[in-house]
């Protein structure tokens, strides 16, 4: 029997708990303190929030999602960041930090956008949100010089029209910075030079951060194209920074397979 009413009890002093925190705790503002961040260094998330109840101290605690900018909050995909505040007293405020190493985000505009969390069950709320300042992630910047190179499998003795090319692209930087999302384009060309006569065999990304002083490997499932009348002999090119406008090269870098295949007849 005690043990019924001491459950009563915790019960019904849990669902005062949640009342209370749903009727009386409010997320007042959101901040960052930095605005342009690169991976892997520290995103500082500060939450203001207050307690309308005159009687009761209420713990508090939020999650700050990046919410990419233009785009809903989605909690299951978006990276959050859990701020816990200390006990906010009756009609008090308070605020909370928490420092946070963010690792590999795609660079671009994130608007900050606050949740708080039900005490009770641990759950963010996210019919309540409260967006803050926008920070952008670049991707940082290479120090140095970077080095590339594209192989093709030794076993690999023609290019086939309509059949996958398994080429394998290697990546060093003298960084001081490890970096991501770097793109890479690559072409067929009957020279070792990237010219505009080349012909586009397809495009991908190194997702993987590009670490300090070490060789960072994609191994790019390229289709060779079948409408292209292609006869002859050619390298396999990949250009790294196709576009030149990506913070993390300097300047476009070219790397040439060691070998020129020819095309197979179909």
């Amino acid at each position: 029997m005690k043990t019924r009413i001491s459950g009563q009890r915790a019960f019904v002093e849990g669902l005062e708990a949640r009342r209370l925190f749903a009727s009386s705790v409010t997320i007042k503002s959101v901040t960052s303190g930095t605005g342009t961040l690169a991976t892997n260094q520290v995103l500082d998330v500060g939450v203001r929030m207050s307690n309308s109840s005159s009687t009761v101290a209420v713990v508090a605690s939020a999650e700050v999602f990046l919410v990419p900018t233009g785009k809903s909050l989605d909690a299951t995909t978006d990276l959050g960041v859990v701020v816990k505040l200390k006990p906010i007293n009756g009609n008090g405020t308070r605020t909370g930090h928490k420092d946070q190493v963010v690792g590999k985000v795609t660079a671009g505009s994130y608007s900050l956008v606050a949740c708080p969390i039900d005490p009770t069950t641990g759950k963010v709320d996210t019919s309540t949100t409260v967006s803050g300042p926008t920070v952008t992630y670049v991707v940082a910047p290479i120090a140095g010089s970077l080095t590339a190179g594209v192989t093709l499998p030794s076993w690999m003795k023609q290019f086939v029209p309509g059949k996958k090319v398994p080429a394998t692209l290697s990546l060093t930087s003298q960084n001081t910075v490890a970096s991501s999302v770097v793109p890479v384009s690559f072409y067929l060309s009957t020279n070792k030079t990237f010219g505009a006569s080349d012909v586009a065999i397809g495009s991908t990304s190194v997702i993987a951060e590009l670490a300090v002083d070490k060789a960072s490997k994609l191994t790019a499932k390229l289709t060779v194209p079948t409408k292209a009348k292609l006869t002859g002999k050619y390298y396999l090119i990949a250009v790294v920074n196709p576009t030149g406008t990506n913070p993390a090269v300097l300047a476009k870098v070219v790397a040439v397979s060691a070998t020129a295949l020819a095309i197979a007849n179909t």
